[in-house]
């Protein structure tokens, strides 16, 4: 996949993920559980991912999953022996790129 097509798709599904939980955040929990936490988000939640990964492979779809459900940002990830500090979008873009993964053509 290419690097600028990747970065569209993270970008948004990571900034969208943030607006949904700061939105979920500010509700008491209680009401937050009655409304959210059902078949219908529960399902919607999982056809997400299923498309994520259509579009962009299983392998892909695993780091952006941590991404968003693993606060991958702010940590390391180490890979044969070697340490890549991850601290912003841009740096797991380039993480992406160095693993083949995406290309900057």
């Amino acid at each position: 996949m290419e690097l600028e097509k990747f970065k569209s798709i993270v970008t948004h599904v990571v900034s969208s993920n943030q607006k949904m939980e700061a939105y979920l955040d500010s509700m008491p929990s209680d009401i937050r559980d009655s409304f959210f936490d059902n078949e219908y988000n529960n399902t919607q939640g999982i056809l997400n991912d299923y498309l994520l990964d259509i579009i962009l492979g299983e392998s892909l779809r695993e780091w952006v999953s941590a991404v968003l459900y693993e606060n991958l940002i702010g940590d390391k990830v180490l890979l044969n022996g070697v340490e890549f500090p991850i601290s912003s979008l841009s740096d797991f873009f380039d993480l992406m790129v160095i693993l083949g993964h995406v290309s900057e053509k």
